[in-house]
């Protein structure tokens, strides 16, 4: 066990005590705009409706810089946790009541057996050999701040199940406009691609599963589609074609694995087609 995992156990244990045995603690993961990443407990209180998230990577540091106090950094949570709505440690926050936040659920792809293990804290339904997971997209003054990932925890406190969800943030998606940019035809592929993504650029992947998207997309190609998956953020289609070179996707696909260096963000090395008669997604096996 690494310091830090060890420290996440140490801290769980912690916080438990403190808030008591009646509170639910779960974990999960956030994005923030830019990139950033790291992981939260999830703290639900005697308050039905709210729930208070805490930034275990900042809490390790601040453990490291006071010579790896712990009691030093309870004393920091329980300032923290008294007054989470000012308080100007990152992203700590309290969750609004479910009927303000819903129309911010959204739903996203990770590969299913790279996070087997984180799998365990998060809502999620098997897809392929992907897993849809649900996020909550978090704004301030309008604009696209961070994302945080639907822990068991958090679904229970809202009495949500994993098809709730999925059927929620997919009539969310159905509302929400897809960005599409055509890229640059070359000798592999004289039909061109196209870059597909959410307009926050969050999880954007996931808009292969947007109601109608791949359908329209299709229709207006008047052919099927290839997937490619370039990361949890975005995917890059192309027409099927007689001249297309199936290896090259296939490399391709390998090739965007490899240039993915935060693993929390790598999604997966297979190629998929989109058969529009069927209106279905399927892998393309060797």
């Amino acid at each position: 066990m690494t310091d830090y995992e060890s420290f996440r156990e140490q801290l769980g244990n912690r916080v438990q005590k403190f808030v008591g045995r009646d509170a639910m603690l779960g974990y999960s993961e956030f994005y923030k705009n830019g990139g950033y990443c790291y992981e939260g407990i999830c703290l639900r209180g005697s308050q039905a409706d709210m729930m208070s998230i805490l930034n275990i990577r900042e809490y390790y540091q601040y453990f490291l810089e006071h010579n790896r106090n712990l009691d030093e950094v309870m004393v920091k949570v329980k300032k923290e946790l008294a007054d989470a709505e000012h308080t100007e440690a990152d992203l700590l926050w309290r969750v609004r009541p479910f009927e303000e936040i819903r129309k911010n659920i959204c739903l996203g792809l990770v590969h299913y057996e790279t996070n087997r293990q984180r799998l365990k804290d998060l809502v999620h339904e098997r897809f392929l050999d992907l897993a849809v997971v649900f996020y909550v997209a978090v704004f301030k003054e309008g604009k696209f701040y961070a994302s945080m990932l639907i822990a068991g925890t958090l679904a229970e406190l809202w009495g949500m199940d994993g098809r709730a969800l999925y059927e929620l943030a997919l009539e969310n998606a159905g509302k929400q406009p897809v960005v599409t940019i055509r890229l640059q035809a070359n000798e592999h592929l004289p039909e061109g691609m196209i870059f597909l993504t959410n307009r926050i650029r969050c999880y954007g992947a996931a808009c292969i599963l947007y109601p109608g998207v791949l359908r329209s997309l299709a229709g207006k190609e008047k052919r099927d589609l290839y997937i490619i998956p370039a990361g949890i953020h975005g995917a890059v289609l192309v027409p099927v074609g007689e001249k297309t070179d199936i290896g090259f996707l296939k490399e391709k696909a390998a090739e965007f694995l490899k240039q993915e260096r935060n693993e929390a963000d790598w999604l997966s090395g297979h190629l998929y087609r989109y058969i529009a008669r069927r209106d279905a997604i399927v892998e393309v096996l060797p």
